[in-house]
């Protein structure tokens, strides 16, 4: 072959890298402005655009194209193969590695197509690269390979570590060149007299949306249109001026967890996020399946991690989909309005949707840092009743209240009937739920709990302590620091209060003057934190005691449960939205507000004394002859139902309800032996009354909680309250004497008169 001809495919692989660089410019100028060479260079942060494959695609065939006209081959011919296969082979594959990579990739649309599209696409001009960079190479030779190899795997590890670029694969050309050419304004359907300033900026592209919704006003300034426009919101296609094409896959109400990864939870607003809250308790509800399934006798025990996506049609979960599961975060909400009363799930909507007062539709719904009690009220009325408890609300049976115009009454949206007991001291002085309660509880930690006491990390004592655990503003992590500067705590200080689990930091309590503040979340009230009284912090006696064991003043208690199955109703599954044939009736007893009884809660080596209530003292009959269910289960508490003032010595050691024999009183019989006079009859079940958790000095040996690590007084620890409570019945409300017994009881029972009675147990 003469020389000529030999340099024939060297000229044709010239001229194709110079048209093929041109040609990814222009194509990606035209069709997708944010991966534009231009825009990529101008705007982009470095590391970014190193991780933008698109930016090195078109630049590889230029560079390539650029070493050949200067010669660069024959200039290195006597270097060693480094020299010589660096300056093409690192641009090769950075690109052909970053684009096969990405063909794996799924998009926006599901599916194998995409990505089977994305991948034969980066293929053919990944093959192009290799044919160009071994053209002419007679062999491969072991340093070639070794060197190939290193810069392979260099390039893989960079494209991974280094951050995603922002990327918006659309099917329409930029409206940013479709105002000012003919042809990519006609192809993408946009009339010729449209003005170029119809076309709105926002960020580093061009968006139509505003074009036609330029009057909505109303948002909070960081969701501004000015500042995100409605794509990264709303989705659809913003590079379209025709409303069915603009429209087009947009997200009407965004923020359901579902779709939350393409709106609220992207990489340029709150990344990890959606993540994080797809595996908290309130969306996955792993405590409520497994204590339901424990009580059907469809699971060993009541700890487990299934999810409410694993409910099956078994009875358990059958009864959980008609009537539990509506309260987790995953529903989707289909219909735009505010929260209120009888609204569930919705994702981040849940939480931070507000609307405005005037209800102006010209006015934008805000997704914003206002939290109320009444985003929380919807799911937690129910269960627990916790947002009834705190603003003092108890649930009654209409046939039970009394209801007169000196009653205090409120009835539900859903037509439950309350009655007005006792707010929470902390409500009564205006706190929030979200005062107490922060982001890593509620949205999560990205782990999966069992129960819901295990992701909470706030306790009484954190705030109410002698010895706060304080932490510098230096020392926040990035979600507490942009809640802390967006919220303003700075103007009070920079020191705040953090959890002794797990060290979590309370933005909004702050360490100013010597002294812990509180900043109300809902107006900016400043509350003094007050530290324990001392009969809280005397003596070792009540060191297990939990705060709320003695501050809570009510816990709603219901007594006598029943659950039916009728086989020829029709029932909602909240899970799929349809109807399904076999109705779960719940049969509701009595219904109680008073002080919460207590039990024993061990955390390995620790125990701990807290409220509990009765959870399931329940018969369930799955009926076609089966046999009949029957479960008595106390569940732990927190009654949220906080008074100042604690309860009296005598309401703890000498009050049957609380120790857990239910109503009843206590005697002394004819040899001074104390006894037990329950108020309710005993059950044929398991021969113990209604009320009961268990029996009068009793020890019980099976499992009678919602949780394996909570249990009931041992019979010496029964013994030992009573022996406190026989001293308490004569010396009541002697605060002296009381607080001797505190701190050296076996002293001052030593040294008791002769008049002092002796208790005496069988």
């Amino acid at each position: 072959m003469n020389h000529k001809h030999r340099n024939s495919p060297g000229l044709v692989l010239l001229a194709a890298s110079l048209l093929s660089g041109i040609l990814l410019i222009g194509v990606y100028d035209i069709q997708h402005p944010l991966l534009s060479i231009s825009d990529i260079l101008l705007t982009r942060p470095f590391m970014r655009t190193l991780r933008n494959v698109h930016f090195w695609s078109p630049l590889v065939f230029l560079l390539w194209a650029g070493f050949r006209l200067v010669g660069l081959r024959k200039r290195t011919a006597g270097y060693s193969p480094w020299v010589r296969v660096f300056p093409g082979l690192i641009l090769f594959f950075v690109f052909y590695s970053g684009y096969a990579l990405s063909g794996y990739m799924p998009g926006p649309d599901s599916g194998w197509q995409r990505p089977a599209m994305l991948y034969l696409h980066h293929a053919v001009w990944g093959t192009l690269s290799v044919l160009i960079f071994v053209w002419r190479r007679r062999s491969f030779t072991p340093d070639w390979i070794y060197t190939t190899s290193l810069i392979a795997l260099l390039t893989v590890v960079s494209v991974w570590i280094t951050p995603l670029p922002e990327t918006i694969f659309d099917k329409e050309p930029s409206t940013s060149l479709a105002a000012k050419f003919p042809w990519p304004r006609m192809k993408a359907g946009l009339p010729m007299e449209v003005d170029s300033l119809a076309l709105r900026p926002v960020r580093d592209y061009y968006e139509g949306c505003l074009s036609c919704h330029d009057d909505m006003i109303g948002l909070s300034p960081v969701h501004d249109p000015s500042a995100l426009g409605c794509y990264s919101c709303h989705r659809g296609n913003p590079f379209t001026l025709e409303r069915e094409k603009a429209h087009d896959g947009m997200l009407n109400i965004p923020g359901n967890l579902n779709t939350a990864a393409l709106s609220c939870g992207t990489v340029t607003c709150h990344p990890g996020i959606a993540e994080r809250v797809k595996k908290s308790p309130m969306n996955l509800l792993s405590g409520m399946i497994a204590v339901n399934r424990y009580v059907f006798d469809e699971a060993p025990q009541p700890d487990g991690t299934a999810t409410v996506h694993d409910l099956s049609d078994s009875p358990a979960d059958t009864h959980l989909r008609q009537l539990c599961v509506s309260c987790h975060l995953n529903r989707e909400k289909t219909e735009t309005g505010p929260i209120h009363e009888l609204s569930r799930g919705g994702g981040c909507n849940a939480c931070h949707l507000n609307y405005a007062s005037d209800r102006d539709k010209t006015k934008h719904p805000q997704l914003n840092l206002n939290v109320s009690d009444g985003h929380c009220f919807g799911c937690h009325s129910r269960s627990g009743r916790i947002s009834l408890n705190y603003a003092g609300w108890h649930e009654m049976l209409a046939d039970s209240l009394d209801i007169t115009p000196e009653e205090r009454t409120r009835r539900l949206a859903d037509g439950r009937i309350t009655r007005f007991v006792q707010e929470d001291v902390h409500h009564k002085k205006g706190l929030l739920c979200i005062d107490c309660h922060i982001s890593y509880e509620l949205m999560g930690d990205g782990r999966v709990y069992g129960h819901k006491e295990q992701a909470t990390v706030v306790r009484c004592a954190d705030c109410h302590t002698r010895n706060p655990q304080i932490k510098q503003y230096e020392e926040l992590d990035r979600e507490e620091r942009t809640i802390f500067n967006s919220r303003g705590m700075a103007l009070h200080g920079t020191e705040t209060l953090a959890t002794a689990h797990e060290n979590r930091a309370l933005i909004n309590v702050i360490k100013t003057a010597g002294r812990l503040v509180l900043i109300g979340k809902k107006d900016g009230t400043v509350h003094v934190v007050k530290p324990p009284a001392d009969v809280c912090a005397s003596g070792k006696a009540h060191a297990h005691l939990t705060c709320t064991s003695c501050h809570s003043a009510w816990v709603p208690q219901c007594i006598g449960c029943h659950t039916r199955h009728n086989p020829d109703a029709m029932a909602r599954d909240h899970l799929s939205g349809r109807e399904m044939h076999g109705q779960w009736e719940e049969l509701t007893g009595v219904a109680l507000a008073e002080p919460p009884p207590l039990g024993v809660r061990e955390e390995g080596a620790k125990a701990h004394i807290i409220p509990v209530t009765p959870g399931m003292i329940l018969t369930i009959d799955k009926g076609k002859k089966r046999k009949t269910v029957y479960k008595r289960l106390y569940a732990p508490a927190e009654p949220h139902t906080v008074s100042a003032a604690g309860r009296s010595c005598v309401s703890c050691h000498w009050d049957a309800r609380t120790i857990g024999y239910g109503r009843g009183a206590f005697y002394v019989d004819q040899q001074e032996r104390i006894r037990f006079a329950p108020e309710y009859a005993a059950r044929e079940e398991d021969g113990l009354p209604e009320d009961a958790w268990i029996g009068f000095l009793e020890s019980p040996k099976e499992n009678r909680a919602t949780r394996m690590n909570l249990r009931p007084f041992t019979r010496p620890e029964q013994q030992r309250i009573l022996r406190v409570g026989g001293c308490l019945r004569c010396h009541k409300n002697n605060r002296t004497f009381e607080k001797a017994l505190l701190t050296d009881f076996k002293g001052q029972y030593n040294r008791r008169s002769a008049v002092c009675r002796d208790i005496r147990f069988e």
